[in-house]
């Protein structure tokens, strides 16, 4: 995905009261000035110093509002929270997140949705992640590789997948 992928996932991300680290905003205004975005605050935001972090966070909504990043109102937040675990999936796949931690994410919009029965073996894999004891007789990371090949599965159903029968994946 694409810096200003990223800055619409952050911008869902606030919208469903979730916090993003000042760090992550930042990061995303520096690749989006590299791939050629601009707003007037976008260059302000990714110039911000660390003594500077407390402002990036009404930066980031000005950004938002200049690139019409912000989620429309009213909010779909069934819809949002789709697009969030499609962007974790895509960073469990491309690397960018750990794949237990994405998938603790994951499990948690499990848990806000209503239980949907495609989302069922992250929180699966990840309990086993966070469980797991040395004296079983599986390696720990063959959890974390499951995760990978869950986040790979669902990438590939038409989304949002709220009723993937687990013989679609």
């Amino acid at each position: 995905m694409n810096a200003l992928g990223d800055l619409r996932v952050y911008a869902i991300r606030s919208a469903l009261d979730q916090i993003v680290g000042a760090d992550e905003l930042i990061d995303a205004a520096v690749r989006a000035l590299v791939e050629g975005a601009d707003s007037p605050s976008l260059p302000i935001l990714a110039g911000l110093l660390r003594r500077e972090e407390d402002q990036a966070q009404e930066l980031f909504r000005a950004v938002t509002n200049e690139l019409d990043l912000a989620p429309a109102l009213p909010m779909d937040l069934a819809g949002m929270r789709w697009q969030l675990i499609h962007w974790l999936c895509e960073s469990i796949v491309d690397g960018r997140a750990k794949p237990e931690v994405a998938g603790d994410s994951i499990g948690d919009f499990w848990d806000q949705m209503g239980y949907p029965e495609s989302l069922r073996p992250f929180v699966a894999w990840v309990s086993e992640w966070n469980d797991w004891d040395p004296s079983w007789d599986v390696e720990r990371d063959h959890y974390r590789q499951l995760i990978v090949v869950e986040a790979k599965a669902l990438l590939n159903v038409p989304w949002p997948p709220t009723q993937v029968n687990r013989t679609d994946l």
